[in-house]
Parts: C-alpha cells; sequence; structure tokens
C-alpha cells in the first residue's frame, strides 16, 4: 500500500509539473505575441514619427512647395503666424510696446508722487527721454523676425543684424546703469566705464555684425 500511495503522488507531481510548464508555454507565448504587437505598433509610430520629422524639416528650410495638401496649409501657417497684421505687424507691435513703456513710466511717476524715490525718478526720465530710441529698437528687432519667417531660406541675412542691436542696445542699458551707479559712489571709475561705452556703441555694433556675419559665413562654408 506505501508503495501504491508513492507512486499515486509522483504521478500527481508529474501531472502538475507537466500542467505547470504547459500554462507556462501558453503564458509565454501569449507575452511573446504581445509584444511582438507592441513591437510592430512602436515601430509603425516610430515609422510616423520620422515622417513628420522629415517633413518640419522641410517646412523649416523652406523647401516645401506650396499646393502639397495639409503640408501647404501648415508652411503658410507656420510662416504667418506670428503676424495677425502681416508686413505692419512689427511697426503696430513696436508702437504698442512704445505705448506700455509711457504707461508703465507714468505709473511710477504718479507712485513716486508719495515715496519720492530718486531711483524711480532716474528710471522714468530715462524711458520717456529716450522713446525714440525704444521704438526703433523694437521695430528693428521686429523686422528683423518677420523677414527671417518669410523668407526661411535668407533668414542668415537677417540674424547678424538682429544680433547686433539686440548686444548694442544690451551695452547702451548697462552703460546707463554704469552713470547711475555712479552717482550713488565716490569713485570715478563707473564714470569713465559709462561714457566709455556710450561713445563706442556704434563701434560696438559694427563689430558684433561684422562678427555675425563672418560666423554665419563660416557655418554655411563648413556645411556647403
Amino acid at each position: 500500500m506505501p508503495k501504491k500511495r508513492k507512486g499515486r503522488k509522483k504521478r500527481a507531481k508529474a501531472r502538475k509539473t507537466r500542467s505547470t510548464e504547459k500554462g507556462f508555454d501558453k503564458w509565454g507565448k501569449r507575452f511573446g505575441k504581445r509584444m511582438e504587437k507592441s513591437g510592430e505598433e512602436f515601430g509603425e509610430e516610430m515609422k510616423e514619427f520620422g515622417k513628420k520629422m522629415e517633413q518640419e524639416k522641410g517646412l523649416e528650410s523652406g523647401s516645401c512647395r506650396p499646393y502639397q495638401g495639409m503640408w501647404w496649409r501648415a508652411h503658410w501657417h507656420k510662416r504667418h503666424r506670428f503676424s495677425f497684421f502681416g508686413a505692419i505687424g512689427p511697426f503696430i507691435g513696436s508702437i504698442f510696446s512704445v505705448i506700455l513703456l509711457v504707461i508703465g513710466a507714468l505709473v511710477l511717476d504718479y507712485i513716486n508722487l508719495w515715496l519720492e524715490v530718486a531711483l524711480i525718478s532716474y528710471i522714468t526720465v530715462f524711458i520717456l527721454g529716450n522713446l525714440q530710441w525704444f521704438f526703433a529698437i523694437s521695430l528693428v528687432l521686429g523686422y528683423v523676425n518677420y523677414f527671417g519667417k518669410v523668407f526661411p531660406r535668407a533668414r542668415w541675412l537677417f540674424w547678424p543684424i538682429g544680433n547686433a542691436v539686440g548686444w548694442t542696445f544690451l551695452f547702451w542699458i548697462g552703460a546707463w546703469v554704469l552713470s547711475l551707479i555712479n552717482m550713488y559712489t565716490v569713485f570715478g571709475t563707473f564714470s569713465q566705464m559709462s561714457a566709455l561705452l556710450y561713445s563706442n556703441l556704434a563701434a560696438i555694433f559694427v563689430v558684433l555684425l561684422v562678427l555675425g556675419y563672418l560666423m554665419v559665413g563660416i557655418k554655411r562654408l563648413m556645411h556647403s
């Protein structure tokens, strides 16, 4: 009797082992099918992504031709979405920016009637006394951005201009800040540095412009 029981136990264990192996085989097959399906879906998604990236590159380089269905519409939207008013958009934007500056300066000046802080007075005088320069800088940067988007292939012609104008504007603000600091210190170094920057703003602009075109020219030669 003990031998029969042992044989039954062995057969039961064998059946369990076989059923377990079959279960693992079935699970492995199901898992393999799922992984294969996921891999195929991932491959399709990557193909679609690659196509979209190639089409985006075509749009950015300006190589997209008109009348190509949805991509022609995307190309048109990409060129003109930045300005609702078209070619006069940067001009209107510059006027709006100057109006905001004037409003901000007047609000500060009104608040300063109670505060009587000299720094706020210097800031408002600087803003209101240089509105024409703020307008000109905003106008130039706006049209550089506009023409760079309307003519993407010729963007390299406009980028150095915007870069030179932007950095010259920062040097101008820096010169004013140095002159402001000089009013609160006994050292004449800040005054000299400010005067040096003010007197060489035109030269700084020209140097930055030349360097910008040199960088663009070298980059285009390297990629040609």
